[in-house]
């Protein structure tokens, strides 16, 4: 511990003192003459605050931490206090070494003995910089978003481009954290040139308004922030400065571009006092109020150019093909032109102030916009924005199908709809027309495709016999060549009976019979009927997983399905991976393969009877299908997911036997 030579023992509490994060002085209790009361004791968390070591500190006076933003009036109630031997508290600025300012929380405790007598000062100081910076950061923050609240505000008073522009300006020249003079201007091009014209101004000399009434792009601090497009700061006039004048009082600029997108609306033109330096918050404030100024800027644009082409957009309304209602939050049409005339049979006069449920029943039903009720009202709706199917009904009762596109407009208390509509009764007909069509074409292939199936083995095995029999005709058949022949005519037969079963499980599936089993020994079963002469392409990763509930032979038959599946995939150099793990509650089987994938736009279709990218002949598009049939049938679930070039992953989950 650090102490002056005539300072009175501290040892009781040396170790609590040195400890202690906050900044601990020990002051004379009373003043020496004009120097104030000297310092005792610091500790180290004072050096690491101020910067002062305890050799510089001691037998000096807190008035070595002081400077020019210290306030004044905190100390004079400090001095006070101890006067009166009182306790306080106090925040104010010190200034550590360096000359870098810091907030400290200040409290002087007083330090008496048994006798009551007055022996030292305790001060505690605590660093509060960060506090007092974020809590300024928030001021200014708040302060930031009431300014822009009351900016958009004044844009929707009903006042003129000018005088809205006007106050705007006065709000931001009044900004006090701001160092302004009270001086500006905002400057808005000209019908879409290159030249800036100032629209209002704030105390600006008669030369100025006179000199800098139009200003083009380039031209001086205004003009370079328009062409650049980013904010141009002068602290002091120089040479940048192009229009000057005989006394012009020092300042410096902020010309703020107010842009959107591509375009240049304008610029907001800022006077500062002179020798102001660049602050980073002033530049984030100043290009959020040159957004808020383009937002308004481009939305009175589109007021007016809406205005303007209002009688065209009646006209385009009135001439359009779809139908257009507009309806209020509780249904009642107000608006209805010729086309809906014609779609629905009624006249304006018919049915404005109507329901729109009377030509479209649905619109109210809970699923689409909320509880249906004798009093409808649309409310948390979501399907604006988005085009549906509905059932229309013409004057008369007559239906029609319609397709509806819904938007909302006005505000949340007083929301209305448009709904774009349009009669789609021959565009159904087509649709109705053409899935006909798909299905017999459909039915076409499957009749082809299952005629070559069961041509192609029944031909193989018709020409064996009749090898066969011309051999024993000859009586040159040996016993070998006859059993080989008979093999072949087996297997052609099998596949035949193979294409029939697939075809008769598909219409009827059968009783299923779920008894406990593995499925890691349907897997090894299944593998054993479906091995080829070599199988070093097929990798097996087979966990120790839970019993399922299942039908042990139409469980084989999907891994058959999609083993088979893999190995046509596959091609040389290729890989099969056959994976089972458990997880959760359910058993799960990968099968992957290094194949040539499938394409994005048939994933979502190998499911589908009938479905199949073989030619005809090769397959009648029914494996997949049985499978997905055969996984509901046990409550679980198959995914297949698959890239061109890099192969397919077929996943099957299956509740575990618990």
């Amino acid at each position: 511990m650090e102490k002056s030579k005539n300072s009175i023992p501290l040892h009781k509490i040396e170790s609590t003192l040195e400890n202690t994060e906050d900044s601990i002085v020990i002051i004379e209790p009373f003043p020496t003459l004009l120097q104030g009361r000297r310092i005792l004791y610091v500790n180290q968390a004072f050096t690491a605050i101020t910067g002062y070591t305890a050799p510089e500190a001691l037998n000096n006076t807190l008035r070595m931490l002081r400077g020019p933003n210290t306030n004044e009036q905190e100390l004079t109630k400090i001095r006070a206090s101890l006067e009166h031997c009182s306790p306080v508290k106090s925040r104010f600025i010190n200034y550590k070494k360096d000359g870098s300012e810091v907030w400290i929380d200040s409290s002087f405790v007083p330090y008496v003995d048994e006798e009551g007598k007055l022996v030292y000062w305790i001060s505690v100081q605590t660093d509060i910089t960060d506090q007092v910076i974020a809590e300024e950061k928030l001021k200014k923050n708040n302060e930031i978003q009431q300014v822009l609240n009351e900016i958009l505000r004044i844009s929707l008073d009903p006042l003129s481009q000018k005088e809205q522009l006007k106050r705007i300006l006065d709000t931001i020249l009044s900004i006090p954290w701001l160092s302004l003079q009270n001086k500006g201007c905002i400057y808005l091009t000209e019908d879409d040139s290159d030249i800036l014209v100032m629209k209002v101004q704030s105390n600006l000399s008669v030369y100025l308004l006179n000199q800098c009434k139009r200003v083009p792009f380039g031209r001086c601090l205004c003009g370079k922030a328009a062409i650049q497009r980013e904010i141009v700061y002068k602290e002091a006039i120089d040479e940048f400065h192009e229009f000057t004048y005989e006394d012009m009082t020092p300042h410096g600029h902020y010309c703020v571009p107010i842009k959107s997108g591509d375009k240049v609306w304008g610029v907001l033109t800022l006077y500062i006092k002179a020798g102001h330096s660049r602050d980073s918050d002033e530049v984030e404030f100043l290009s959020a109020v040159a957004n808020t100024l383009a937002g308004i800027l481009e939305r009175k644009q589109v007021e007016e150019a809406l205005k303007k082409n209002e009688e065209q957009f009646r006209s385009v309304v009135e001439t359009a093909n779809d139908a257009i209602i507009s309806f209020d939050s509780k249904g009642s049409i107000i608006f209805w032109n010729t086309a809906a005339e014609e779609i629905f049979g009624y006249s304006l006069g018919e049915i404005k102030g109507r329901s729109v449920s009377l030509l479209i029943p649905d619109i109210f039903h809970s699923d689409r916009f909320g509880k249906k009720s004798s009093s409808p009202k649309i409310e948390n709706h979501g399907n604006v924005g988005k085009t549906m199917e509905y059932r229309g009904y013409r004057k008369g009762a007559s239906g029609i199908p319609i397709e509806l596109s819904l938007s909302a407009w006005g505000k949340s208390d007083d929301l209305h709809f448009t709904a774009v509509i349009r009669d789609i009764s021959e565009r159904k007909e087509t649709e109705q027309k053409l899935i006909h069509s798909e299905k017999m074409a459909s039915i076409g292939r499957l009749a082809a495709g299952i005629a070559h199936e069961i041509n192609n083995p029944m031909s193989n095995a018709s020409l064996s016999v009749q090898r066969l029999l011309r051999g024993i005709e000859r009586d040159r058949q040996d016993i070998k060549t006859t059993k080989r022949v008979l093999e072949s005519v087996k297997l052609d037969i099998d596949r035949a009976s193979n294409i029939a079963r697939e075809l008769l499980f598909f219409s009827y599936p059968g009783e299923t019979e779920y008894i406990d089993l593995s499925m890691n020994e349907i897997i090894q079963k299944s593998i054993a009927l479906v091995r080829r002469k070599e199988m070093d392409f097929l990798d097996m990763d087979l966990s120790d997983v839970s019993n399922i509930m299942g039908d042990p032979l139409k469980l084989q038959q999907l891994m058959i399905n999609i083993l088979s599946n893999a190995c046509e995939a596959v091609t040389a150099g290729g890989r099969i991976n056959i994976s089972s793990f458990n997880e959760g509650n359910f058993v799960v089987v990968t099968v992957s393969d290094t194949g040539k994938g499938i394409d994005k736009e048939n994933l979502p279709k190998v499911f589908d009877p009938f479905f199949t990218t073989k030619d005809v002949g090769d397959g009648i598009g029914l494996g997949l299908s049985i499978c997905y049939g055969i996984i509901k049938q046990h409550n679980g679930n198959i995914k297949i997911d698959s890239i061109i070039g890099e192969g397919t992953t077929l996943t099957i989950k299956l509740p575990s036997f618990l």
